[in-house]
């Protein structure tokens, strides 16, 4: 795996675990906010219906070179979560493992899979 996209995962992996918010303000900014929130949430819910298949240790076997991301997505059984820029050349995907912080990302160049990593997959 190169340097760039050891970053990029760190990078993502980062962001996932790092984001928090706090929330102040009148009531009618509460409930705005409480709108709001319901519009994430059920954004949220249909991102999760893409991405709703955990990663294993057998999928990640499965993988191999030159796979295309169809493929892949195919063994997983659901979309992974971009890494990079949508469109790049230079493409990383992650999915979430079915142990708490384990996960599985897959490098691709040009639609083609090129490496691919995992943490705590069983």
């Amino acid at each position: 795996m190169n340097c760039k996209a050891i970053l990029l995962l760190l990078i993502s992996f980062s962001l996932l675990l790092g984001g928090c918010r706090i929330e102040s303000g009148s009531n009618d900014e509460h409930t705005d906010k409480k709108e709001t929130k319901a519009v994430q949430e059920n954004d949220m819910k249909s991102k999760e219906e893409k991405t709703t298949a955990l990663a294993t240790m057998e999928m990640y076997n499965q993988l191999e070179k030159g796979m295309s991301y169809e493929e892949v997505k195919e063994i997983i059984g659901s979309e992974g979560k971009a890494a990079t820029e949508e469109g790049d050349a230079d493409m990383m995907y992650i999915w979430d493992g079915s142990y708490p912080n384990s996960f599985l990302s897959v490098s691709f160049k040009r639609n083609k899979l090129m490496s691919k990593t995992q943490m705590g997959l069983k």
